[in-house]
C-alpha cells in the first residue's frame, strides 16, 4: 500500500475513529525506531479546548521570565503546563522537604500563595516551640523557587 519513511506516520484514522487497523504494518529495515502516541494522551490532548490552551498561552508570554525564550517554545510549552489546585491552606510542599526544582516550578495562576518558614524556638526546661512565620504572599505571576 505504502513505503513510510523518516516523518512519515501511520495509524492516526484509528486513533481519531476508534477503528480497527485497515492494514498491517512491519519494519522495512533492520533498525526501524517509531515515536508512539498512546491513546489515553491523544486523547486528553485532544480534549482540551482551544480555548485552554490560548488562555495558557497567553499567561506564559505576559511572564517577564520567559521573555528571552522564543515564541515557538512558549508555544509548545504551553501545551505541556498542567493545572493543580489546592483547597485553603493545602500544602504545595513542606518545609525540608526534598524536591527537583528542576523537574518543575509552580507558577501562580489565580488566588494567593504563602510562603511559610516554621521555626524552632528553645523554651525552659529543654523544650522546644514551633512558630510558623509569613516570609512572603505571592500574588498570580510569581513564580517559586528556592533560593
Amino acid at each position: 500500500v505504502a513505503y513510510l519513511s523518516q516523518g512519515g506516520h501511520f495509524g492516526d484514522k484509528a486513533l481519531e475513529n476508534n477503528a480497527p487497523r485497515n492494514a498491517s504494518i512491519t519494519s522495512a529495515e533492520p533498525r526501524c525506531e517509531l515515536l508512539r502516541i498512546d491513546r489515553a494522551d491523544f486523547e486528553a490532548v485532544t480534549r482540551e479546548s482551544v480555548h485552554l490552551l490560548e488562555a495558557k498561552l497567553k499567561f506564559l508570554q505576559e511572564r517577564k521570565f520567559l521573555t528571552s525564550i522564543p515564541e515557538t517554545h512558549i508555544d509548545a510549552l504551553s501545551k505541556e503546563v498542567f493545572s493543580d489546585k489546592y483547597p485553603l491552606t493545602g500544602v504545595i510542599w513542606k518545609q525540608n522537604s526534598q524536591i527537583d526544582t528542576l523537574r518543575f516550578f509552580p507558577i501562580v495562576k489565580h488566588g494567593e500563595v504563602s510562603v511559610i518558614r516554621t521555626y524552632k524556638l528553645a523554651m525552659g526546661g529543654g523544650e522546644q516551640e514551633r512558630k510558623n512565620v509569613l516570609i512572603a504572599t505571592l500574588t498570580p505571576g510569581a513564580v517559586f523557587l528556592e533560593a
